[in-house]
């Protein structure tokens, strides 16, 4: 059996992105306000945490996304600006110092093999 592995790695500003993203369809988990930190936590179950300056009045609130739900934000961030993620594949988080990465696994069968 062959599996493929592609890595996929969101800085810290590619995931203020993917944020901004989730917020203009509609996520009302995050507040409104200036993103002004993103961390990473939990090395076993990558989630996001998120430090908003509400409305720019210097009060914060954090709000914090659960591996799943982010993913589901991630995905279809990266549909959105055409970066392939094969849909038959298993896809995972690593943190990678202040970055997050995607961790795209697929495996290649004969005719997978033969058309490339």
């Amino acid at each position: 059996m062959i599996t493929e592995v592609r890595r996929v790695v969101f800085s810290k500003e590619a995931l203020v992105d993917i944020l901004e993203f989730g917020r203009k369809r509609g996520n009302q988990r995050l507040p409104p306000g200036r993103i002004e930190d993103v961390m990473l936590e939990n090395a076993d179950a990558p989630r996001v945490t998120v430090k908003v300056d509400v409305l720019g009045g210097g009060k914060y609130q954090l709000a914090t996304f659960p591996q799943a739900e982010f993913a589901a934000m991630m995905i279809l961030y990266c549909k959105a600006n055409k970066i392939p993620l094969p849909r038959a594949s298993s896809k995972s988080f690593e943190i990678q110092g202040d970055s997050l990465c995607l961790v795209v696994r697929q495996q290649l069968d004969r005719e997978m093999l033969g058309a490339r």
